[in-house]
C-alpha cells in the first residue's frame, strides 16, 4: 500500500505553475497570487511545500514592487511584413487599469508574505529571542531573505508601513446611504442599536479594504515575525 501523499507534495505541481504565471508577469500574476494566498491560508505544509517550490525567489520580488504585471507597451514583437523587423505592441490596457493591476498585485504579495509568517510558524513553542528555540528551515529561509542585501526588504517594510498609515488615516468612509436601500425594510424591524452596529460594520470593512487597514496589518505581522526571530532586525529597527 502507498503512504497517504503529504498535503503539500498533492499541491506541489500546483505551487509551480502559479509561479510560472507571476514570472510571465502579465495579468494572470494577479489571479496567481490570490490561488497561492487560499492555498496556504489554513495549512502549516502547503506553507512548507510553497518554500520549498522556490516560492521565495518568485514572491519576494513581487513584494519588493518589481513585478508581477508588466505594461503591455513595454513589450516588442516582430513585424510579420517587415522582414523581421520589431515594432512596439500596441498598449493594450490603459494606464489607470496598469496602476491598478499594480497596486493589487502589491497588496496581494504582501498578503502571501504575511500568511507564509503565521502559517510557518505554527507549532512553535516559546519566544522568539529565546535561543534555545531552533524554527523550521523553511521559517529561517523565509528571515534570512529579508536580511540579505543590506536588509532592503525591512526598508520595504518600513515603507509600506508609512504608506498604509498614511491611507489608513486619509480614508474618509463615503457614508452616503448609497448601500441601505436594499436593507432599509430589515433595519426598519430593528432597534436603533442594531442599525448602528451594522454601519459600524460596512464602515470597518471599506476601511479594511478601500482604506488599505488590512494591508496595514498584514505589513505589522511580517515586521513582527521578522523582528521576533532576527536580532539583527530588532537592532536595525
Amino acid at each position: 500500500a502507498h503512504a497517504p501523499m503529504h498535503e503539500g507534495d498533492a499541491h506541489s505541481q500546483g505551487f509551480e505553475l502559479m509561479l510560472r504565471c507571476m514570472k510571465e508577469k502579465n495579468y494572470a500574476g494577479t489571479c496567481a497570487l490570490k490561488v497561492l494566498d487560499f492555498a496556504i491560508s489554513d495549512s502549516a505544509a502547503n506553507a512548507e511545500a510553497l518554500v520549498t517550490a522556490g516560492g521565495l525567489k518568485t514572491l519576494l520580488p513581487a513584494f519588493m514592487g518589481r513585478g508581477v504585471v508588466r505594461a503591455a507597451g513595454s513589450a516588442v514583437r516582430v513585424d510579420p511584413k517587415g522582414k523581421g523587423k520589431t515594432v512596439k505592441r500596441k498598449v493594450g490596457k490603459a494606464a489607470a487599469d496598469l496602476q491598478e493591476a499594480e497596486a493589487g498585485a502589491e497588496a496581494k504579495a504582501v498578503s502571501v508574505v504575511a500568511t507564509l509568517c503565521v502559517q510557518l510558524q505554527v507549532g512553535i513553542g516559546g519566544v522568539g529571542h529565546d535561543q534555545r528555540i531552533k524554527i523550521p528551515d523553511s521559517l529561517a529561509r523565509l528571515i534570512a531573505k529579508f536580511l540579505e542585501d543590506g536588509a532592503v526588504k525591512v526598508d520595504r517594510l518600513i515603507e509600506l508601513f508609512a504608506e498604509f498609515s498614511a491611507k489608513v488615516d486619509a480614508f474618509a468612509d463615503p457614508g452616503d446611504g448609497s448601500d441601505v436601500d436594499d436593507e432599509e425594510e430589515d433595519e426598519e424591524e430593528e432597534g436603533e442599536g442594531a442599525k448602528v452596529c451594522r454601519a459600524a460594520d460596512r464602515a470597518y470593512g471599506r476601511l479594511l479594504g478601500e482604506g488599505g487597514l488590512g494591508t496595514l496589518q498584514q505589513v505589522a505581522v511580517i515586521a513582527a515575525t521578522v523582528c521576533l526571530w532576527s536580532k539583527a532586525a530588532r537592532e536595525g529597527c
